[in-house]
């Protein structure tokens, strides 16, 4: 008999895999159907100086993330500086997007900064989950 971890009813994708961002990067998206929620994780490295990092989420109603392609109001975080802000985890959470379809977006500026960005989507209560899709899952019952 196992046990209930947060990982059973929730999906964690790459959206940026480990990059010297250079310019704006874009993440890969991810389908929001049949999903209340995504909390988008930006790992940020080393960070050069005077670098900045700003990151924000986009949507859109496919996958292409072409033409329409609109930022959600609110999603963006409080630029990055070099001075204080390299080596840590920071979110933007995003509670049942306009569009079917999001993604994040980071945006370097001034000098080279180590950053990548995963999505972890997830449901209200009472939904079932879909299959999860990390590479591997590990669950310690006991020790």
């Amino acid at each position: 008999m196992g046990h209930q971890s947060p990982a059973d009813v929730m999906s964690i994708t790459t959206e940026i895999v480990p990059v010297s961002v250079s310019g704006a990067v874009n993440g890969a998206g991810v389908d929001m159907n049949g999903w209340d929620g995504v909390l988008f994780l930006v790992h940020v490295g080393a960070m050069g100086t005077a670098a900045t990092l700003d990151a924000k989420v986009q949507t859109h109603e496919d996958s292409s993330f072409s033409t329409g392609t609109a930022d959600v109001v609110g999603a963006a975080l409080t630029q990055i500086l070099a001075a204080t802000g390299g080596g840590k985890v920071y979110a933007i959470d995003v509670w049942r997007p306009g569009e079917q379809f999001v993604r994040i977006v980071v945006t370097q500026a001034t000098a080279a900064v180590l950053a990548s960005a995963t999505a972890t989507r997830y449901r209200r209560t009472g939904r079932i989950p879909a299959t999860q899709t990390l590479t591997e899952l590990v669950k310690v019952l006991a020790n």
